[in-house]
C-alpha cells in the first residue's frame, strides 16, 4: 500500500499515514505470497504503538463514542478511573514522589 502511494506520488495520502515519499529498497522485496503488504506487512507489531496506542485506543474511542459525551455511564466510569488513579499513586519506593493518574 505505501509503496503504491509512493509510486503514484500521492503525497496527501502518504501524509495522512505519517509517511514520506521515499523509494525504499525493501519495497522490491517480497514478504510472502499471501499479500502485497511488503515490508510494512512483514514487520511484527510492537506493544506500545500497535496495541496500546493502536487497538486499545481505537476500541476505547469507539466505546466512549457509543455511550455519549454527556451520559451518566461516562461520569461513573470517569469517577472510577480517578479513584483507581489515586490508589495507584503510591510508589513502592517511598523516596520517589507520588504519581497521579487522572
Amino acid at each position: 500500500m505505501i509503496s503504491a502511494l509512493v509510486e503514484s506520488d500521492d503525497r496527501q495520502k502518504l501524509k495522512e499515514l505519517s509517511q514520506q515519499r521515499l523509494q525504499n529498497a525493501t519495497y522490491l522485496l517480497r514478504f510472502g505470497l499471501h499479500n502485497g503488504a511488503g515490508v510494512h506487512g512483514g514487520t511484527p507489531l510492537e506493544m506500545l504503538h500497535a496495541i496500546l496506542l493502536g487497538n486499545f485506543m481505537y476500541v476505547r474511542n469507539c466505546f466512549f463514542e457509543q455511550i455519549g459525551k454527556e451520559s451518566q455511564l461516562l461520569a461513573i466510569i470517569d469517577a472510577v478511573c480517578i479513584e483507581y488513579g489515586e490508589h495507584y499513586s503510591r510508589q513502592s519506593d517511598r523516596d520517589m514522589p507520588k504519581t497521579k493518574f487522572n
